[in-house]
């Protein structure tokens, strides 16, 4: 029983298993790399120096606001130099997935992949998305009134909203990548005391890549090692 969801996945994967997709999957993988690629060479120039986009956030956090209109538009003006790359992978995707799905028998990607769901169904998310819209909506519009009254200002703009609204004295959580390793095991060793003992090993095996740089993804910490 252990096993069910791993035995359920292989029984899937051989019932969808077709000679015809083996080509258009490492394509897809291959398309899906150049997105990491070029959003992982983002960077920005400000005050004399070059940044990443991770690095860039932190701009966001300040209490001066035209720091982060600044930042924020340095970010999107960057972006939006691969804009037309990052609409025809994009394209690429929505063609190629769509293609390895018809394979499958399925009229589209979308019910493709949630046929590898077995927990909720396309309707089930389907209402969960209806009841954020009628729901949670109204909620976060209170919440940016009240973000907007304690920010003294007349209009919200994107850049407005990762300040906090109580000013903190020293707003780092992690002084060092070391740091952040030692709480993580704080609070990893009350819930699984093992697991906390993997999390070092990587970190003496020097398996971590936690810091930020150019040309890194920026959600790529580590990397499997089958």
């Amino acid at each position: 029983s252990e096993y069910k969801n791993y035995i359920r996945w292989i029984e899937h994967s051989v019932k969808y298993f077709r000679e015809d997709n083996v080509a258009l999957i490492s394509k897809e993988k291959e398309i899906e790399s150049q997105w990491a690629e070029i959003s992982g060479a983002w960077t920005i120039e400000y005050q004399w120096n070059t940044i990443t986009m991770k690095e860039a956030e932190e701009y966001l956090k300040s209490s001066d606001r035209t720091i982060r209109k600044e930042i924020f538009e340095l970010m999107e003006e960057r972006r939006y130099q691969d804009s037309i790359q990052l609409d025809k992978i994009m394209s690429d995707l929505v063609q190629i997935r769509t293609q390895i799905a018809n394979n499958c028998g399925f009229d589209n990607y979308t019910d493709y992949r949630f046929s590898w769901r077995y927990d909720y169904t396309k309707s089930q998310v389907n209402d969960f998305h209806e009841a954020i819209r009628v729901v949670i909506n109204s909620l976060m519009k209170l919440f940016f009134e009240d973000r907007k009254r304690i920010l003294w200002l007349s209009k919200l703009q994107p850049y407005d909203f990762e300040t906090p609204l109580i000013t903190i004295e020293n707003n780092e959580w992690f002084p060092s990548t070391e740091d952040m390793i030692d709480k993580l095991c704080v609070l990893v060793t009350k819930l699984d005391p093992e697991f906390a003992t993997f999390i070092r090993t990587m970190q003496e095996k020097n398996q971590l890549d936690l810091d930020t740089r150019p040309n890194k993804a920026p959600w790529w910490y580590n990397f499997p090692l089958a």
